[in-house]
């Protein structure tokens, strides 16, 4: 049946294609004809002027698509869809559905996607653009367990420390410590891991200051980014987070700069903080132990405002209800999974 298939579309194709050749051809004949008689009229004839006129116009058009098809540019602007059918039964593939899909991918402005987030910045192209960047490096996560504290990631890591070395800028934005736990609960994680793991980072990120402190910029976000994602200025890398698994495994997407996505997420992911949203965090060994020794305080608060409004909602809705908002299955099934690498 494929073969079938294909021999029809095949000769329908060609059909068309010799059909274009022939008309082009005709055209070209016609204005050579009418240059000619034009030229062999005499001169002070008005319709000697109009012959030539429409001569050269029907010439130099046909001349034009000649090469467009000898070049195949006229079939793939023009056949492309038909051309993917005919690939695609040939092969066994489908390739017609695929070109629509890269069609709306190419809307958008999606250049590659990659099945996790080692995959992209290990052996995709994205830890180039990182390379190359010399404008400046955006970098948005949660608490960044997932990148920088993990061994995967360490040479992207150290491109990093030589960007700052080498005097580019790298902005970082995470979840506010305190405002962590507000989540811990739905994802099976104890009071004051999620805060202390984005501590961690904090660290991490002063470590690589030095006396280059204005290089690097932090910002604390009261509530949890929607996706992991690097910002730089040739492209963007976005790493949707999923509820229940490691944001680090699942699919990256990469956006040309310029293009709806990217300047969707440059202006409404990214650069939130410069309407004033979010707040500069001051990096410094001092600032960090502050936060650090005000989590357990403020996660017993998170954990009595967890309690009243269990008790709340349970008096809403007239049911049982766990003081914890994800069921124990749920929980325990995330438990299993362990920590959610961001």
């Amino acid at each position: 049946m494929r073969k079938w298939d294909y021999s029809i579309r095949e000769k329908d194709y060609r059909s068309t294609h010799n059909v274009r050749k022939t008309l082009i051809i005709l055209t070209l004949i016609v204005g050579i004809l009418l240059t000619l008689t034009g030229i062999f009229q005499p001169s002070d004839k008005w319709w000697s002027i109009i012959l030539i006129t429409f001569g050269v116009t029907f010439t130099a058009s046909a001349s034009v698509s000649i090469i467009m098809l000898s070049a195949g540019l006229m079939d793939l602007s023009e056949n492309a869809k038909e051309l993917a059918s005919v690939i695609g039964s040939r092969l066994g593939m489908p390739c017609a559905e695929r070109f629509s899909l890269v069609e709306s991918s190419s809307e958008v402005g999606l250049s590659k996607t990659y099945i996790s987030r080692e995959q992209a910045l290990q052996t995709g192209e994205f830890h180039t653009i990182i390379e190359d960047e010399k404008d400046g490096l955006f970098i948005v996560g949660s608490s960044l367990l997932g990148f920088l504290q993990d061994r995967h990631f360490k040479h992207v890591i150290e491109t990093i420390k030589k960007k700052i070395h080498d005097g580019v800028e790298i902005k970082f934005m995470l979840t506010h410590p305190l405002f962590a736990d507000f989540r811990a609960a739905q994802e099976g994680r104890d009071p004051g891991e999620i805060a202390r793991e984005i501590i961690k980072s904090l660290r991490i990120i002063l470590s690589f200051v030095g006396s280059d402190k204005e290089l690097v910029s932090v910002y604390l976000y009261r509530g949890t980014p929607t996706c992991f994602g690097i910002l730089a200025k040739k492209s963007v890398l976005l790493n949707p987070y999923p509820y229940g698994r490691q944001a680090y495994e699942s699919p990256c997407f990469e956006f040309d700069s310029e293009t709806p996505a990217y300047n969707l997420y440059r202006q409404a992911h990214f650069q939130t903080q410069f309407a004033g949203k979010i707040e500069q965090f001051e990096l410094s060994n001092v600032s960090i132990s502050k936060l650090e020794s005000e989590i357990d305080e403020f996660s017993q608060k998170v954990s009595e405002f967890e309690s009243s409004f269990s008790t709340f909602h349970k008096a809403s809705i007239g049911q049982p209800h766990s003081s914890g908002v994800i069921a124990d299955a749920d929980k325990s099934s995330m438990v299993h999974h362990g920590a959610k690498k961001r």
